[in-house]
């Protein structure tokens, strides 16, 4: 999937009702008006797209978990102790996911 690379930020312009939303200091990727809505809730909107490449991320990792994954790449039927490397293999993807996902809500 194509978009911009890197850690989305908001910049906050409360005198102008708009939020800007960058992926670098270079430029911005999106601006949010506030002229029809609150705009602490044009702001929780913003940080909500800001927060969007690291739930892809998490996405894409879920997406991308196999029945076999295991400790360091060991695949399932390669080891008298299958059930705890796929266990352990588990464990691991999960907390990687908790730590994106904490990543994220802490954005929003």
């Amino acid at each position: 999937m194509a978009h911009t690379k890197g850690n989305w930020y908001t910049v906050v312009r409360p005198s102008e009702r708009k939020i800007h939303i960058g992926a670098d200091k270079s430029h911005y990727i999106a601006e949010i008006l506030s002229y029809d809505i609150d705009f602490s809730e044009a702001e929780a909107n913003a940080k909500l797209i800001a927060a969007a490449p690291k739930m892809l991320n998490a996405l894409e990792h879920i997406n991308n978990i196999s029945e076999a994954d295991g400790i360091d790449g060991c695949t399932w039927g390669d080891t008298e102790f299958d059930s705890i490397s796929v266990a352990y293999g588990y464990n691991q993807c999960l907390e990687h996911l908790q730590e994106i996902a904490k990543t994220a809500i802490e954005r929003i």
